[in-house]
């Protein structure tokens, strides 16, 4: 059996567990799958980096195959861009440079209530990429649905379910699971309002009161209660308690090194109150049984996907307290039933991946896979985690040398911009002397000319002296001769 590279576009991060949970697990769940034979992850890029032809050649010339996902990636205003309309920065004239096939898996519609609806380009780079699929998998049935209603007509039923790996994290990692699970009055709850949902016109203050409230009753009923953050921004509810006297223990889930021990924290969970959609989806991939504050669509798509739309409340509702009460007591009540049926769901689920697996395996070779699902050891963990951690800090220093080579062309490009400047100032500088020089020949000829002009009329001016001198003696001549005359006539003098 032929074992396949594939190219993955994903997001390293610790800031968003999450996504640095999902990523990972999608890896694993690739490689693992037909007795760690089929597939193998041999190269991967930020799918939020910006791409060329570069990128193009080394994929279609070194890899089999592209893997996108999973995550909610159709997104508008994360990574804004203007060559696909969302996450993935990647230009419609690269995307159809690629020669090999691609597979879309477990990506979520992540369009936020109140959020204007995608740009044009979105519509057309998202039917581009269905035709380049040999699989367009969606996380759940909302966003199949939903990413349809873009799609032209004749390709819309390319477009299947296929949830995100976090959602059968206890299949990949059973050995966090404990054997027996807690039947303890406790509970963790993580919130997450961010300036889309403000945007949206949810109260942050009024919400976060009524969530305190519900706690205040239930610890009063004997329950522990415990925060969770997935990102620094989940830390409003933490903050927003303490402020009010409650300073509960809480667990930082974003920025750790070793990010399997939150699934052992999740697994160990008696109940798990979340707002993010992987803070269902974890708790329930390992077992634990969830609430949803739903102030998102992708959270009532979830829990309608395992048909359990009555662990959701509105997160707006203002009879939040009153209804996250009743229902954390419920789920205590109910707790071993619900896993139970938690357990089928996700053992469905599991089931529907490995066939979806198999389909892409066999479009890619027209074989069949062969052999099991083999998740990887707790040591294989290990080792994978130092792998992890490996290419971030490379991706991080590509990252930083991206910026430097930026930085060195602006530099450059600034450096020949002030040369030209310089050259057209050296430029005028040479015509004004060339201009100059002109000026100063015209004015020396002008100097000559009047000085000739000077001498002409000096020269003019002396003769005319002459002759002045001369009419002037001829005038005292005949003045002259004119007075003896008439001296001679007064005499009687004959003349």
């Amino acid at each position: 059996m032929k074992k396949l590279r594939l190219f993955h576009f994903d997001i390293k991060t610790l800031g968003n567990y999450g996504d640095t949970l999902l990523f990972e697990l999608t890896r694993q769940l690739f490689e693992s799958f037909g007795d760690r034979n089929a597939f193998e992850i041999a190269g991967s890029l930020n799918l939020r980096a910006p791409m060329g032809y570069g990128t193009v050649d080394n994929i279609n010339d070194n890899f089999d195959a592209i893997l996108i996902g999973g995550g909610g990636l159709f997104l508008r205003d994360s990574n804004v861009n203007e060559r696909s309309g969302w996450q993935w920065n990647c230009a419609i004239e690269h995307l159809q440079a690629f020669k090999k096939p691609v597979i879309v898996f477990a990506v979520g519609n992540n369009r936020f209530p109140g959020q204007e609806d995608f740009d044009p380009i979105f519509r057309e780079h998202l039917n581009v990429l269905v035709r380049k699929s040999a699989f367009f998998g969606l996380r759940n049935q909302g966003s199949v649905d939903s990413i349809r209603s873009y799609i032209d007509p004749e390709f819309r039923e390319r477009v299947v379910l296929q949830p995100c790996p976090t959602t059968i994290a206890a299949e990949l990692c059973a050995d966090l699971v404990p054997e027996v699970r807690s039947e303890a009055r406790r509970f963790a709850i993580q919130s997450s309002l961010e300036p889309r949902h403000v945007a949206a016109g949810y109260d942050v203050e009024a919400i976060h009161g009524r969530i305190a409230g519900a706690i205040e009753l239930l610890v009063k009923d004997g329950f522990t209660a415990e925060t969770i953050s997935h990102m620094r921004g989940d830390e409003q509810l933490p903050n927003f308690l303490k402020a009010r006297g409650l300073t509960l223990p809480h667990h930082e889930l974003q920025d750790r090194h070793d990010f399997y021990e939150a699934l052992s924290m999740y697994a160990r969970l008696p109940i798990t109150i979340g707002m993010r959609g992987h803070a269902q989806m974890i708790p329930f991939g390992m077992g634990s049984p969830i609430i949803s504050l739903m102030a998102h669509d992708k959270l009532r798509y979830f829990l309608e996907d395992i048909g359990h739309d009555n662990l959701g409340i509105d997160a707006r509702d203002d009879k939040l307290t009153e209804k996250l009460v009743s229902t954390v007591q419920r789920v205590h009540r109910d707790g071993a039933a619900i896993c139970a049926d938690f357990a089928l769901k996700r053992r469905a689920i599991f089931e529907r991946t490995q066939q979806n697996l198999a389909s892409i395996y066999h479009a890619l070779t027209g074989e069949d896979a062969v052999g099991e699902l083999r998740p990887l050891t707790s040591y294989e963990r290990a080792i994978s985690l130092r792998g992890y951690h490996a290419i971030m800090k490379k991706e991080r220093f590509d990252r930083l040398l991206r910026e430097s080579k930026r930085e060195t062309v602006a530099a450059e490009r600034a450096r020949d911009a002030q040369s030209a400047a310089l050259a057209e100032k050296e430029r005028e500088l040479r015509d004004a002397r060339t201009q100059l020089g002109e000026r100063e020949r015209e004015l020396a000829a002008l100097t000559a000319r009047l000085q000739r002009c000077e001498a002409e009329r000096e020269v003019s001016s002396d003769a005319a002296g002459s002759r002045t001198k001369r009419a002037q003696g001829t005038v005292r001549s005949a003045l002259r001769v004119a007075k003896e005359l008439a001296q001679a006539v007064r005499r009687g003098d004959r003349p």
